[in-house]
Order: C-alpha cells, then structure tokens, then sequence
C-alpha cells in the first residue's frame, strides 16, 4: 500500500511539473522566493501583459536595455528594477489617467534575461534561464567542466552588483536570470 501511494506522489509530482512556467504579477520568480526578495525586472525580461476587455493592448514586450517597455497609447514605462505588481499597478494606474474607466491590467514574465557562463567550461556564452536553475545545470547546459576547471569555487556577479563574489561550488548554488558565472582555472 505505502508503494501505491509513493508512486502516486510522484507521479502527481511529474504532473504539476511546468518547466515553462511563467511568473504572474501574483507570485514571485522561484530564484527570488528561495533568497528571500522579491523579482525584480531587469533588461531582457519579455513580459506579457492583458487588459481585459480590450485586445488592442495585450502583447508581449521586452524590458530594453534602459529598463524601459514601449506600450501602445502610453507610451514608454519604466520597468527595470520593479517588482512584476509595482510595474504592473503602475502601468495600471497610468491607462486610468485618461484612457480607461477602471482598467484591469493582468501582467507576467513569459521569458526571464539570459545569465552567462564564462571560464572553464566546453561552451562559454549567453544561455535562456530556466526557473530555478542551479549551478550544476547551467554547468551542463554549458557542455560541463573542462580538464582545467576548479571544481570547488566559482565566481558570480549578480546583475547590478559592482564586483562578483566568489563562492563554494555546489552544485545546487541558485543561479538568478542575468547573472555572470564565471568558472575558475584550478592551478596543477
């Protein structure tokens, strides 16, 4: 019985399971929820917006490199450093300005900013993230160490961090959209 029961967890695990999901104005990116802050939206972030009852509005948009999203009718809003509800409500607020009678505006991050990988591994560069990704899967997604990696310290700059910090190498070290990781040389 307790073998029934255990394949029925997990199989209602694997169900629940959404490797594309998106973050909603109502929750929080899962790299953020494990450090305890809140998401903020940075350059690179694709999101998608909704105004119910009006389809004109609706999109995706992308945060460009000033942290700013070009909207129909309102123009250019400032994004970059805001939570998902604050850029929401405040785009919210600017459609009520003169446009709307009570808009309803849903938002959400369809696509979060790359993070990089540099140093000792096969494939440096720029890679999608990936809800909840570790260390040790941007390592793979990278084509893994190569012969000359240090395998127990790695280096990360967090966007909008002025340095990186180095830190112990574990293979489950949360890696944030827009991070640099860089993986050290081992000296023989």
């Amino acid at each position: 019985m307790a073998r029934i029961v255990a394949i029925a967890s997990a199989l209602m695990a694997i169900a629940s399971f959404d490797s594309g999901a998106a973050l909603s104005a109502t929750s929080q990116a899962p790299a953020a929820e494990a450090s305890g802050k809140e998401y903020a939206l940075g350059p690179g972030d694709r999101l998608k917006l909704s105004l119910y009852g009006d389809d004109t509005f609706n999109g995706e948009f992308t945060i460009s490199d000033q942290g700013t999203v070009s909207l129909p009718l309102i123009g250019t809003q400032m994004a970059g450093g805001m939570s998902l509800e604050a850029f929401r409500a405040a785009t919210q607020a600017k459609l009520a300005d003169g446009y709307y009678r009570n808009p309803r505006l849903s938002a959400e991050v369809v696509n979060f900013r790359p993070f990089y990988i540099l140093g000792e591994v096969t494939k440096p560069g720029s890679y999608p993230y990936v809800a909840g990704m570790t260390l040790g899967q941007a390592v793979a997604i990278a084509g893994g160490y190569t012969v000359a990696a240090k395998r127990n310290l790695v280096a990360i700059k967090h966007m909008g961090s002025p340095q990186e910090v180095k830190e112990r190498a574990d293979a489950a070290l949360r890696i944030e959209p827009g991070d640099t990781v860089r993986i050290l040389e081992r000296l023989f």
